[in-house]
């Protein structure tokens, strides 16, 4: 997918003004960003169309960074130019075991999703996603978290969703 000058004109005002020389305009670079979700694909796969890898990733990481990606793929959603077929909506959870070294640390920017289980300690991570490439959100939970509490708060973040929609999860 690849968005077009008229398509780009509409989302224009929402991009960083670009200045000096510049060797990826916006629009290269937001179909770069489009071909490497849409494929998959690693940064150093980018067809040479789009310019150079690295501007590109460097320019990602630092819109990323500053949210204007946020901004840019909201105006796109709400554009109705780059839409994510929604037909059910998946959730599921999985944990991952703890550092020994990480679960006494300070606790410097708010809690830690840290929990002790059967397991020892561990994190519980839960995810929402529209199909096998397309997550939605996610979340970070202790161990022992439930998945349906913490599945309710999420699926209440989404914000309205097509209405007949099947919700897929298993009993944890």
């Amino acid at each position: 997918m690849e968005i077009g000058e008229a398509q780009f004109s509409r989302i224009d005002s929402e991009l960083p003004r670009q200045r000096g020389n510049v060797r990826v305009t916006n629009l290269q670079f937001l179909n770069a960003l489009l071909y490497v979700a849409e494929q998959g694909c690693k940064w150093r796969g980018l067809p040479k169309k789009f310019g150079p890898w690295h501007t590109i990733y460097t320019r990602m990481n630092r819109w990323s960074k500053n949210g204007v990606l946020d901004h840019v793929f909201e105006r796109l959603q709400r554009e109705q130019i780059v839409r994510i077929k929604i037909e059910a909506v998946k959730m599921d959870s999985t944990i991952v075991k703890v550092h020994p070294d990480g679960a006494g640390a300070l606790k410097k920017k708010g809690p830690q999703a840290i929990g002790k289980s059967r397991g020892g300690w561990t994190t519980k991570i839960h995810m929402v996603a529209a199909n096998a490439r397309a997550a939605i959100t996610f979340s970070l939970s202790p161990g022992q978290a439930s998945d349906a509490v913490e599945g309710r708060t999420l699926l209440g973040g989404i914000g309205p969703l097509p209405a007949p929609l099947h919700l897929i999860m298993d009993r944890a």
